[in-house]
């Protein structure tokens, strides 16, 4: 994680910039950023699913109030996570080449349990109401949401 003092925040810099750009070679981490990697690591994904480099942290102290809290990416609004900590996950090159990806897909946030999670990461794609992940646990629908509807819920912000 680059220092926040090496990240530009001015109106010209565009969430897929701040989203792609590269860590510096020499990675600093807060306190909050080492107790949420911690976190992931105890799951024991496995290691592939994960691109380092885009790891961020968004806590008052690596990304204070005074930098912007909304960015325009792919014609939509980007809001900032703050308070949460970003890790990169691996993207392949041709695919996000051939779909222009980093220009043309907005930033979106999906809530779900860690079954559903590692089987999105896993085989990248989201899982609807009746289909099965990788555990057996079977996709249904949440007290609350619209019963008999197959879609992913999906919020611009968390």
């Amino acid at each position: 994680l680059s220092p926040p003092s090496t990240y530009r925040h001015d109106a010209t810099f565009s969430a897929s910039k701040l989203i792609r750009e590269r860590t510096s070679s020499k990675p600093r981490f807060c306190s909050y950023h080492k107790l949420c990697r911690e976190y992931v690591w105890s799951l024991n994904w496995p290691q592939e699913y994960f691109n380092h480099r885009f790891n961020r942290c968004y806590c008052s102290q690596c990304y204070p109030e005074h930098y912007k809290d909304v960015y325009i990416t792919a014609g939509a609004s980007y809001v900032i996570p703050r308070g949460w900590v970003r890790f990169g996950l691996y993207v392949d090159d041709v695919k996000a080449n051939r779909e222009d990806l980093w220009n043309t897909w907005i930033v979106t946030y999906h809530g779900t349990k860690l079954p559903a999670a590692q089987s999105i990461i896993a085989h990248r794609q989201f899982l609807l109401p009746g289909d099965t992940c990788d555990d057996g646990t079977i996709i249904g629908i949440r007290k609350g949401h619209i019963p008999g509807k197959k879609q992913v819920y999906t919020s611009p912000t968390i």
